[in-house]
């Protein structure tokens, strides 16, 4: 329901650009005061309608890239920008319209809940096909849970809003006309040209560095899509190449690295649940979920595994020692040098230090439930003989 439902919002959105661009263009062109500007005004709306035409034809128009690659930002900003100059600055108004996907979420609901609805306001068009198909969905939701529940079916026509806007990469959405101090009544049409992120994160504030102009041999739609993305607490990033000077950049972000590396596919199921488990509770809004993120992130770009248990000591952490004798044992055990031994890719690392901490201290884990159902409490065999092929 929820696929159909933004299918319709997406061909409402492309409507609304297609139709504000191609306009703009046409008064350009018609407003030009010489022969040399129609010329310049001519070129470039060569370009416009370029990325407009491949703008449209992406399935994900409001993500920073499609799954296959396609930059959907740039085909975006290049359609919308009158002129050169005005690509460097990026989609209009951008951090003055900026919300978060549970606000966003709260105004879908709003604007289709099934009594007293709010009028539409952007992102939504009144004309649009979305707002009477989301209404649809929104009861129907609504009708998956206890009618005597209302608390209930609130919380669960939200969260599947929010999931979707998360699902279908909604990154940024049109925006209203923002007002220059005037008095009256607030704007609520969306336009072509005026575009907000759902980037802020729920929990905390961001900075936003001031863009102090392109820099030689830059593309300029990059530039742009750089502090877009830099601004989004939401937008897709990567650990690769990350160090304690970089790491500052990506604090804010709620999602986990797109280049997260699960480990092979186990033999035991409540490995393979586990590691799909913490993928899908990643919670950033948890101190602890994102420390684990954090230092599992210092510790693969570090600490790769040259260090490795010396075998002569194996017996005797299986005796009948007390905890403060295994941790003396372990203290005092000197571990064995074998540079270029053991898995090297650090992205699996950061997938299994994260997953292991984070399943530790949720008690609703797979690798907790295993814990408390197993005769000695413990991880377990398949867990231990598991990772130590990596480590």
């Amino acid at each position: 329901m929820c696929i159909i439902a933004f299918d319709a919002f997406f061909e409402d959105t492309k409507q609304l650009v297609a139709q504000g661009v191609r306009s703009d263009i046409a008064r350009r062109k018609a407003n030009a005061s010489s022969e040399e500007e129609f010329a310049l005004i001519a070129d470039w709306s060569y370009l416009r309608e370029g990325h407009l035409t491949a703008w449209l034809k992406l399935l994900s128009p409001l993500s920073y890239k499609d799954d296959t690659g396609n930059d959907s930002y740039k085909h975006l900003l290049g359609a919308i920008s009158p002129d050169q100059s005005a690509v460097i600055h990026g989609l209009p108004n951008w951090h003055e319209a900026s919300t978060n996907h549970s606000d966003m979420a709260d105004r879908l609901f709003s604007m289709s809940a099934p009594e007293n609805p709010t009028d539409p306001r952007a992102p939504v068009l009144r004309t649009g096909s979305f707002l009477p198909v989301l209404k649809v969905v929104h009861r129907a939701l609504a009708d998956m849970v206890d009618p005597r529940d209302k608390t209930n079916q609130i919380k669960v026509v939200k969260r599947a809003f929010v999931l979707s806007l998360e699902t279908f990469k909604v990154g940024f959405a049109p925006a209203v006309k923002l007002r220059t101090g005037t008095s009256g009544r607030p704007y609520t049409k969306p336009l072509f040209n005026s575009w907000g992120h759902l980037g802020l994160p729920d929990a905390s504030t961001i900075a936003v560095e001031e863009n102090l102009g392109p820099r030689p041999n830059l593309n300029l739609a990059t530039v742009a899509l750089n502090n877009a993305v830099a601004t989004d607490a939401y937008s897709g990033w990567t650990a690769a190449d990350l160090n304690l000077d970089s790491m500052k950049n990506i604090l804010d972000k709620m999602n986990l690295p797109t280049d997260l590396q699960t480990p092979s596919v186990s033999t035991a199921a409540y490995m393979n649940e586990t590691y799909g488990w913490v993928r899908a509770n990643y919670n950033r809004t948890k101190i602890f979920h994102h420390l684990s993120l954090l230092v599992a992130i210092v510790m693969s770009n570090s600490l790769l595994p040259h260090l490795h248990y010396p075998k002569h000591n194996k017996k005797q952490l299986f005796l009948d020692a007390t905890p403060e004798e295994v941790r003396k044992i372990y203290n005092e055990m000197e571990w064995e040098t074998k540079s270029g031994n053991g898995q090297m890719e650090w992205k699996i690392f950061i997938c299994m230090f994260m997953t292991y901490m984070i399943a530790m201290y949720e008690k609703e884990s797979p690798l907790q439930k295993h814990m408390v159902t197993s005769p000695r409490k413990g991880e377990g065999d398949k867990w231990r003989d598991k990772h130590r092929e990596h480590s």
